[in-house]
């Protein structure tokens, strides 16, 4: 079981990972500003035509990646990490052999030793844990598993 200066490193660990991702983005954005500014006219306009496209597109999907890792920024800033008696926003709890924090919809963190799955209230799993306590049964129909304990 994490106690609570663990639950707490993990948040910073967290974060530090929101804000990596995010600033990855922007340098993804900032190299893709760069050719599309290099870009030249050539002889064969279709090719510089396709060219250009292909980097716009590159460039809203990154962009999109930025607004919902600034948007991730902020949701996490606004949770409660203390501890939790029921599974809420916030909390981190085991269920199976598997780590869980209820947060923003990251995935698969790596911390120290243990894989941690970042979910958020808008992901199906969320509406089988929410509210949930040690002992309780959370996770889909079938696969569903037992909380062994939440902070």
């Amino acid at each position: 079981m994490w106690s609570a200066e663990i639950k707490a490193n993990f948040v910073l660990h967290l974060k530090n990972t929101l804000q990596s991702k995010l600033e990855q983005a922007l340098g993804s954005l900032e190299q893709l500003n760069q050719s599309m500014a290099n870009e030249t006219k050539s002889s064969a306009g279709d090719k510089y035509e396709t060219s250009r496209e292909m980097l716009n597109q590159e460039i809203q999907q990154v962009e999109a990646r930025i607004a919902v890792g600034k948007r991730q920024i902020v949701a996490l800033q606004r949770m409660d990490f203390g501890l939790k008696e029921s599974i809420e926003e916030g909390a981190v709890f085991k269920a199976g052999n598997v780590l869980y924090c209820y947060s923003v919809g990251l995935g698969k963190i790596q911390f120290q030793d243990d894989a941690v799955f970042c979910f958020s209230k808008d992901s199906p799993f969320a509406s089988t844990a929410f509210k949930k306590s040690t002992g309780d049964k959370v996770g889909m129909p079938g696969r569903a598993q037992q909380v062994n304990w939440l902070v």
